[in-house]
């Protein structure tokens, strides 16, 4: 047998037998919650998993984040909060760019945005873009006081993505 019998034949194998990666507890949860919101079954190993937090909550170890696998590590963040200051930085990354000027210049015109009360109306900026707006409208409504106030700290935030 050669080696390009070889490569077919595990080929053949993987597409017959394909191996699941076992999802990250934050995964898990997410499909148990997706299921039950639409009424659908719950896959048999994210029941488990589930099963047995709750199993374990319920014999007395009452630290439900560390029963369902989702307790981060010393000085680390959680995942749900890296997800959405992720999910921010994106955001803001998106407005930085389709501002005109130099670096600092759209900088201080993002933070101006980001710095300003509400949403819409009562905005005194010049950009008025839809898809700005969008992301702003985003940002405010996800992370409303959490935002960038400075035009430094923009820059760290669109300098962290190269």
């Amino acid at each position: 047998m050669d080696m390009s019998d070889n490569n077919r034949k595990l080929s053949i194998e993987q597409a017959w037998f394909p191996r699941r990666v076992k999802p990250s507890p934050m995964e898990t949860l997410r499909e148990v919650l997706s299921a039950l919101d639409e009424g659908r079954p719950v896959r048999q190993d994210a029941a488990a998993h589930l099963a047995a937090a709750l199993r374990r909550f319920l014999s007395g170890d009452h630290d439900i984040t560390a029963n369902l696998g989702l307790r981060s590590g010393k000085g680390k963040r959680a995942q749900p909060s890296m997800e959405r200051k992720a999910a921010r930085d994106a955001h803001i990354r998106s407005i930085y760019q389709q501002m005109p000027g130099t670096r600092t210049e759209r900088a201080k015109k993002t933070a101006a945005l980001l710095g300003s009360p509400g949403v819409g109306g009562a905005r005194t900026g010049e950009i008025t873009e839809g898809d700005v707006m969008a992301h702003l409208a985003e940002l405010h409504r996800e992370h409303g006081s959490n935002l960038p106030r400075s035009w430094p700290h923009i820059l760290r935030v669109v300098d962290a993505e190269r």
